[in-house]
């Protein structure tokens, strides 16, 4: 079976997964409803749970509403929340229930009000600042006279992945970006990356992952060395300029809950382009220190010299230009059947300049 067909299965049973469970609180809703008015219960709450159960058993990995709820370690009631936040977008019965419910026409929305009145397994402290719906800002709560009126909301990027749709929050967009394609790797390159990775792997194991902060003046071989680096652990690469990162507390500690949040969610390391930063800039320095202490996940850190970071382990590996034999079959390869014509002139070229693949290529064009 491909990985199309694959990915299909797992998107048609993600879908049947998410309708299940958000049928199951729709069903929470219409009962309690019914109640009030003293009606008998519409939904039977066994039937809708052994429906979710067979959704769940007939997924061929695990749900995205599951993978949310393991990764922020959310309890039933969280979950159930986050479902009835939910619901209000995909769902057009949410907004009248939620209305029915709470006697108002103007009140289609959910609240917490409403959860702790409707739901199984409550406790208070879930929408409390430090509890995981809103400590990773898996919820918004809007204005309201009281915080148990206020309407709540799901956060989009969140939606999205319940719905199986995975992308980068858009509010990291210009700020965080893809790593551009880069060329393949000489052998003592391709050595230090698998070193690299090596400690990677050895310290996930017992979860003490350290920084790697790659030294080097050339860009485009470190950049080069943690594309392989990432691409050894599975891992999506994304590139930040560190002049990009915010000195406003706020805005730093916005950027810090987003970016961490996203490695959460996916699997992805974070490379800081320190190659231009002005080192006598010591706001810079502090904002980056920040970052960098308060965000977990895989960082590789790019700079000409090594930048002292004190908060954090951090293994330092210096990225040496390709040996004379590298940049001599560089320039071959680059050259093609112009440098058979070159009568040996391709030695001299080595010896006279020490030089990195990206240059050597960029002459060669």
């Amino acid at each position: 079976m491909n990985p199309t067909t694959i990915n299909r299965n797992w998107d048609e049973a993600n879908y049947r997964h998410l309708s299940a469970a958000l049928a199951v609180v729709r069903g929470i809703l219409q009962n309690s409803t019914a109640k009030e008015q003293n009606q008998p219960e519409e939904k039977n709450p066994e039937i809708l749970q052994q429906e979710l159960q067979s959704a769940a058993a007939a997924m061929p990995a695990p749900s995205a509403l599951e993978s949310v709820c393991k990764m922020f370690s959310l309890s039933s009631f969280e979950r159930d929340l986050l479902l009835l936040c939910a619901g209000m977008e995909l769902n057009g019965d949410f907004g009248k229930l939620c209305a029915i419910m709470q006697g108002d026409s103007q009140r289609a929305y959910p609240t917490l009000g409403l959860a702790l009145a409707a739901l199984p397994d409550i406790h208070w402290d879930a929408i409390a600042p430090n509890a995981p719906l809103r400590h990773w800002r898996l919820i918004q709560i809007g204005d309201g006279h009281a915080l148990t009126l206020s309407p709540l909301k799901i956060d989009e990027r969140i939606l999205h992945y319940l719905t199986g749709i995975q992308y980068l929050d858009e509010r990291l967009a210009g700020i965080i970006e893809p790593l551009q394609e880069v060329s393949d790797l000489v052998p003592s390159h391709q050595d230090l990356a698998e070193r690299v990775a090596a400690v990677w792997s050895q310290a996930y194991q017992v979860n003490n992952l350290p920084i790697v902060q790659l030294c080097s003046k050339e860009t485009a071989s470190q950049h080069a060395i943690a594309a392989i680096i990432c691409q050894l652990q599975g891992l999506n690469l994304w590139v930040m300029p560190a002049q990009v990162i915010p000195l406003a507390p706020s805005e730093l500690d916005n950027l810090i809950h987003l970016w961490t949040r996203e490695t959460i969610l996916s699997k992805c390391a974070l490379l800081i382009d320190c190659n231009e930063l002005d080192t006598n800039d010591t706001a810079r320095l502090s904002a980056i220190a920040r970052f960098i202490e308060r965000t977990k996940g895989f960082l590789i850190i790019t700079s000409r010299e090594r930048i002292g970071l004190s908060q954090r382990l951090v293994v330092n590996f210096d990225v040496h230009q390709p040996t004379i034999k590298e940049q001599g079959a560089v320039w071959q390869d680059a050259l093609g059947t112009m440098g058979e014509q070159m009568n040996g002139q391709v030695k001299t070229l080595v010896d006279q300049f020490n030089l990195s693949v990206a240059t050597i290529r960029a002459a060669c064009a």
